[in-house]
């Protein structure tokens, strides 16, 4: 349920009912002024809601121990674009090589002497896009 789902949800349970008259004189001793078309409970209360509530998990905002160094690896960049390319393949937009392939920025297939002194070469390739 999203945050507006649980207000509508919660004020449709308070209209009508005892808690409603109990609600309002709370919010007329506190100095709360309310326009008519206000709901009785908000955003605010919501929140605090949840935080009275701590054993209630939600959706967003919540923060767990995390160390972008463990995940900035050589093996985790591999193993990210060895998934991107099996999707690839198995979609039928690529196919796998034998071997790799020095590929030029137009998709050309560059001799292995001219890589090293060709500023065009772009990539070695082991899957072709179709």
């Amino acid at each position: 349920m999203s945050v507006s789902d649980v207000l509508n949800l919660t004020n449709s349970l308070i209209e009508g009912s005892p808690y409603e008259a109990k609600l309002l004189q709370w919010k007329r001793k506190h100095g709360i002024h309310m326009d008519q078309d206000a709901s009785l409970v908000g955003r605010k209360w919501f929140g605090n809601f949840i935080k009275r509530n701590p054993d209630l998990a939600t959706k967003y905002g919540k923060k767990f121990p995390h160390n972008r160094n463990d995940e900035t690896n050589y093996s985790t960049f591999t193993k990210m674009g060895d998934q991107t390319e099996d999707c690839f393949v198995e979609s039928g937009n690529a196919r796998r090589l034998d071997e790799p392939v020095h590929m030029g920025i137009n998709g050309e297939r560059l001799k292995p002497k001219s890589v090293c002194c060709n500023l065009s070469c772009f990539f070695i390739n082991y899957i072709v896009y179709l």
